[in-house]
């Protein structure tokens, strides 16, 4: 099962997870995503994301992007398809700890 996790606080993150030293690991040998809020994360000092995958072959990658690019295309995403989160069922965030939600 793909297993998300999202950290407000983020800066330093994605090189400790990079290094496989880092916490931000799947409960087993799952799809991993994470993505991480990085303040001034942009050379222009804008909040920025990152994104890193981890496949169950233990390859990843690591982007990053602008808080206000990540944003729009979660808007565009909305906008398409809805907001699954205002229908019937639970709120997907099954845990809160230590600034992360994580999302399955």
């Amino acid at each position: 099962m793909p297993h998300l996790t999202v950290m407000l606080e983020g800066d330093g993150a994605l090189r400790e997870w990079a290094a496989g030293v880092s916490e931000l690991r799947p409960p087993d040998d799952s799809y991993a995503l994470v993505v991480v809020g990085l303040a001034g994360g942009m050379e222009s000092g804008a909040a920025g994301v990152g994104i890193a995958a981890k496949l169950k072959d233990g390859t990843g990658v690591i982007h990053t992007t602008s808080l206000a690019l990540f944003l729009t295309a979660a808007d565009a995403l909305r906008n398409r398809f809805g907001d699954p989160r205002e229908g019937p069922g639970p709120n997907p965030v099954t845990q809160i700890k230590g600034g992360s939600n994580e999302i399955h």
